[in-house]
C-alpha cells in the first residue's frame, strides 16, 4: 500500500494478528501510523517519511505512535526525513523488538516511553538528533550503529506508575 499526503492521519491499526508489510506510509499532517492497541503485531518493510509536517496541531501524538502493544515486532523498516519521533512506543508497549530497522534523519529514532521488555537491537540511526530515548522504562538495546546522531542512546525518566498487567480480549 502507499498511503500518503492525509491532512491528519495515515493510517490507524488496532487489534490482534495484524501484519503490516511493504507499505509507504509518508506525507501524512499529524502521524504516519497510529495505533491504540495491538496484541502479536508485526510492521515489516515499512517506508516512512515526512510524517507530521503540519506542525500546528497540539496534542498528545506525532509522527508514528504505538500505545499498549504487547508481544510484537518491528523489522526492516526504513525511518527518514521523520518530523518528529520516527518510532515512538508510549504506555503499556510490552514485549515488543525492534530489529534490523534503519532510521535517518529523524529528530528521534526509537522513544520507549513508560514500558517495559523492549529489545532495541541490530538497528542503524544515521544524523538523527537522538538515536534512541528510553524514558521510564525496561528496555535492552544492543548491537546498535548510531552515526551521526546528536545524541546516540539517552537513558532518562522518573518513576511513573504503568500497569504491566494488559489483558487481551
Amino acid at each position: 500500500c502507499r498511503i500518503t499526503h492525509n491532512d491528519f492521519l495515515g493510517l490507524i491499526v488496532s487489534g490482534e494478528d495484524c501484519t503490516i508489510r511493504d507499505c509507504e506510509i509518508a506525507y501524512n499532517g499529524m502521524c504516519g501510523m497510529v495505533s491504540n492497541w495491538g496484541f502479536r503485531m508485526l510492521v515489516e518493510g515499512n517506508e516512512f517519511h515526512h510524517n507530521a509536517w503540519r506542525g500546528d496541531v497540539v496534542c498528545l501524538s506525532a509522527g508514528n505512535k504505538w500505545v499498549m502493544w504487547r508481544d510484537s515486532r518491528f523489522i526492516g523498516n526504513h525511518f527518514h526525513d521523520e518530523e518528529e519521533a520516527a518510532l515512538w512506543m508510549d504506555i503499556n508497549v510490552n514485549n515488543v523488538l525492534v530489529a534490523d530497522n534503519l532510521f535517518e534523519d529523524c529528530p528521534v529514532g526509537v522513544y520507549f516511553e513508560i514500558s517495559r521488555w523492549g529489545v532495541i537491537v541490530n538497528n542503524t540511526f544515521r544524523r538523527c538528533g537522538r538515536g534512541v530515548w528510553i524514558y521510564s522504562s525496561d528496555a535492552l538495546v544492543a548491537h546498535n550503529v548510531l552515526e551521526g546522531c546528536g545524541e546516540g542512546i539517552t537513558v532518562t525518566g522518573m518513576p511513573r506508575v504503568c500497569n504491566y498487567n494488559q489483558s487481551v480480549k
